[in-house]
């Protein structure tokens, strides 16, 4: 016998809590009263969604698409969910509950907190959340040693749980607060978030503080200045008099997020005449790029007794370094060109969000994922 799975709907009688986080704007109007272009009328978010706009950008409508109401998200949702399974299967059923109800949830774009659940009662039982940060910390490890085996064989770039992955719980006393093992994959504090907005924001804040990071108004990053190297005329390679001086480092290390990446430029002097600027998965043989690649990277609330705490993951066998040997390709137009994303420890020393943090390396490139894990 199969496992059976049935959901019930515990708020058909309440009303759910439909939030826009992109108000709608009348956007004629708005071009008749102020002349403003398209790029100008783009809605901005109320008070809470400004604080996760950096992840909740799929909610917005585009340029391309200005008739289309933004999306909108659910609050309050409760069901109920009834399993019949095999004894035989128990354990592999708690497991996968486990899982999702730990670093899944409901929706699109779970790996950055949407969606997120938590067990509220097993057979009328009532479950209480951890008390604390160290508590949380805790059952995460008791749980992924007692269902994740150490030894498991997983297929080729199958994302998978480790009882020994890179994982890390933060509350609101700081990053160095509470306890840390031997080898830092966990660091923590004892007070949780007051709420689950405080502890998801927080996450995000730390999150574009890294990936946005700006040295005098320019991306301390090396990609754009890499793609207006890359596509600059025949004849004029290097860096036109205007722009500030400094060593372009030809490499996109935030590939390592998760792809694809759209650039945009502001249309400078020194900026590519092409619009459409993308960057996709590894470059194939016959020179298209099929692959798409979700981030390793999981962030997402938990809940605790008095609010929440922040969840940070990397999973296993997954992201660019399961690429080895293989480029990216960067869309630029109709063209497409063979990019790295691997930096290399000096290049690394160069890039300033990199520079304060201690360096992981993988066959001698820089994991940019665990220099991240740093700063949480």
């Amino acid at each position: 016998m199969n496992v059976q799975i049935f959901v019930r709907m515990l708020t058909p009688h309440d009303p759910l809590r439909y939030e826009t986080p992109y108000p709608q704007v009348n956007r004629e109007e708005q071009r008749e009263r102020n002349g403003r272009n398209d790029r100008d009328l783009r809605q901005e978010p109320n008070s809470l969604w400004k604080k996760v706009a950096y992840v909740a950008f799929p909610l917005q409508s585009t340029r391309g698409e200005p008739r289309l109401p933004p999306g909108r998200v659910i609050r309050g949702v409760k069901f109920a969910l009834e399993l019949i399974y095999p004894k035989r299967h128990q354990e592999d059923v708690h497991a996968a509950l486990w899982a999702w109800e730990t670093f899944g949830g409901l929706g699109a774009r779970t790996r950055r907190g949407f969606g997120a659940i938590r067990l509220v009662e097993i057979d009328g039982r009532r479950i209480p959340p951890p008390a604390t940060v160290d508590d949380v910390r805790r059952d995460i490890e008791k749980k992924l040693k007692q269902y994740v085996g150490v030894d498991g064989k997983w297929p080729p770039g199958v994302p998978h749980l480790h009882p020994h992955m890179r994982l890390k719980v933060i509350g609101p006393s700081g990053p160095r607060a509470g306890s840390s093992g031997d080898d830092g994959r966990f660091r923590s504090a004892q007070t949780c978030y007051r709420n689950v907005e405080d502890a998801w924001t927080e996450l995000v804040s730390k999150l574009r503080a890294f990936r946005k990071q700006q040295v005098n108004g320019r991306s301390a990053w090396p990609e754009a200045d890499a793609i207006r190297n890359l596509l600059r005329a025949p004849g004029r390679r290097g860096r036109p008099q205007n722009e500030p001086k400094g060593e372009i480092i030809d490499k996109f290390p935030r590939a390592a997020f998760g792809l694809p990446i759209v650039f945009h430029f502001r249309g400078g002097k020194s900026d590519p005449r092409e619009k459409n600027i993308e960057l996709r998965g590894r470059l194939l043989g016959d020179g298209n790029s099929v692959d798409r690649l979700a981030s390793p990277l999981i962030l997402r609330p938990y809940a605790c007794q008095n609010g929440a705490v922040g969840l940070a993951l990397i999973l296993e066998n997954t992201g660019i370094f399961q690429w080895r040997g293989h480029r990216l390709a960067l869309q630029a137009g109709r063209r497409t060109y063979a990019v790295d994303p691997f930096l290399t420890p000096k290049e690394a020393q160069k890039i300033s969000p990199l520079q304060p943090l201690p360096l992981r390396t993988v066959d001698g490139k820089v994991d940019v994922l665990a220099a991240f894990f740093e700063t949480l």
